[in-house]
């Protein structure tokens, strides 16, 4: 996993976009929609309604936390 991609939130924490997260945890961005709606993964809303993924979400689905 390339962690020099993504945006930082306030706090420090970096955050991926949906399209970058679906890259590394394979899947479709729609799938990655669905498990934020479902709260399956949590997502962080940017003011603009866009979502972003922070990293410890995509590690804790890559390590079999998650789908």
């Amino acid at each position: 996993m390339d962690e020099r991609t993504g945006l930082l939130d306030k706090e420090g924490v970096r955050l991926y976009r949906l399209k970058e997260a679906s890259a590394i945890l394979n899947v479709s961005v729609q799938t990655l929609r669905k498990w934020c709606n479902e709260g399956k993964i949590k997502c962080v809303r940017l003011p603009n309604g866009h979502r972003r993924i922070p990293v410890e979400e995509v590690r804790r689905i890559l390590n079999g936390g998650g789908e």
